[in-house]
């Protein structure tokens, strides 16, 4: 079985879109700065499919700055079995009407943070379209092509929405996917230096990484947590494995700063005083940003993140009392 995994291509007149790893999709002007998010869902499904040894290709038509034709050409010679692709409320039509030139033979998954695709008319009224995930899809999408693979009952696969003849079927959803039983998210292969989300003008090339998702806090603006995590749940990675692939991502890809793009970093004192000494001891000499609350901060906190490296901060102001 061959899989596609697709950002795909959003161009509008004199501007590019920004969907996969934005919490925001949207379409950037010529003159905006150069914000660029890395796709982190897509490329954690890419790299699990290929730790278990699916035949997988994973495209960032965004980031490869790829046209509509280009793309198109690109499908009709790799002729996949399976094409997912991320989309997003803002991008929902127009990804639609891209979606409906792929050639009949390839099966089409959509998944993302975008309510509408879960209503099973979704599907009834998309013939072309044959598989929606629900939230977090990275398993969901390796328990799919793998019942596929086996000739097994879709019905079994949790998150999954699928056409079965004429019915659409729903499936119960999928419970939150243990972080620490994922692999790496898949960087080779795409163009990792023009991803950039650099707060502070931080050294550039700068890579993004997570080292937890969710939130327990109920921001009623807030996407993800609502959407692809269904409900303010918050999860972490272990400390050590977290600053594995930061110490990989510095010494072997040759990176010159990391932003952590967790929904809200700085949950967990006792965890972050781990995370900076486990930075210190290694001498990573790295700088690096996070995305936090400023009511979750403290001296305490700030010092020893400062002394372990840490550059900017994002906070997250929800009312204008904050």
């Amino acid at each position: 079985m061959k899989i596609i995994l697709a950002n795909l291509p959003w161009m509008g007149f004199l501007k590019t879109g920004v969907r996969a790893g934005s919490r925001w999709p949207h379409l950037k002007g010529p003159t905006e700065k150069d914000y660029l998010p890395f796709p982190f869902f897509l490329a954690y499904a890419a790299s699990l499919l290929k730790k278990h040894s699916f035949d997988v290709v994973f495209i960032d038509a965004i980031a490869e700055e790829m046209s509509y034709g280009y793309f198109l050409r690109f499908m009709r010679s790799a002729s996949p079995d399976l094409l997912v692709c991320e989309t997003s409320t803002v991008t929902l039509d127009h990804d639609i009407k891209v979606l409906s030139k792929i050639s009949k033979d390839t099966s089409i998954a959509l998944c993302g943070p975008d309510i509408n695709i879960r209503d099973p008319l979704f599907l009834k009224n998309h013939e072309f379209i044959k598989y929606v995930f629900m939230g977090e899809y990275e398993i969901t999408l390796l328990d799919l092509v793998t019942h596929l693979k086996e000739g097994r009952d879709l019905s079994e696969v949790p998150g999954l929405i699928y056409r079965d003849s004429n019915d659409i079927k729903v499936n119960p959803m999928r419970p939150l996917i243990d972080l620490d039983k994922m692999p790496w998210p898949l960087r080779q292969g795409l163009p990792m230096y023009r991803y950039n989300d650099t707060p502070g003008d931080m050294p550039i090339p700068s890579v993004q990484m997570y080292a937890s998702r969710g939130c327990p806090y109920g921001c009623k603006f807030c996407l993800w947590p609502q959407v692809m995590y269904h409900g303010n749940r918050y999860r972490t990675r272990d400390i050590i494995d977290v600053v594995d692939e930061m110490e990989y991502l510095v010494k072997e890809m040759n990176f010159k700063s990391v932003y952590f793009d967790d929904d809200t970093f700085n949950i967990g004192k006792e965890r972050m005083l781990k995370l900076c000494d486990e930075i210190k001891k290694r001498k990573l000499d790295v700088p690096w940003a996070i995305m936090a609350r400023a009511d979750l901060m403290d001296k305490e906190i700030l010092k020893e993140m400062r002394d372990a490296g840490l550059f900017a901060v994002k906070y997250g102001v929800e009312s204008a009392t904050q």
